[in-house]
């Protein structure tokens, strides 16, 4: 479930991008982050309902996943300035 979740923010975010650059709207680029990071949250969510409920063990890799797919949301300049008409 969580590696779908970091599939799907990834999809979101790239649809809500090209979206925001057909429409030129620079508020769907940060509709697109949100979504994204609020998936990739939920991963480090479930990382920790695994260590708390079930004692898993290796509960550090999905805290580590959420971190690296919240840290791949960043924006990028030249997306900002696509949707932006620039």
């Amino acid at each position: 479930l969580a590696l779908v979740n970091f599939a799907l923010s990834h999809v979101i975010k790239r649809r809500c991008f090209e979206q925001a650059i057909v429409e030129k709207k620079p508020q769907l680029v940060q509709t697109g982050i949100i979504i994204g990071c609020a998936f990739c949250e939920a991963i480090s969510i479930f990382g920790m309902v695994l260590a708390f409920l079930f004692a898993y063990p290796y509960f550090f890799v999905w805290f580590g996943l959420g971190i690296l797919g919240i840290l791949s949301h960043i924006p990028r300049r030249k997306d900002l300035y696509a949707a932006a008409g620039m």
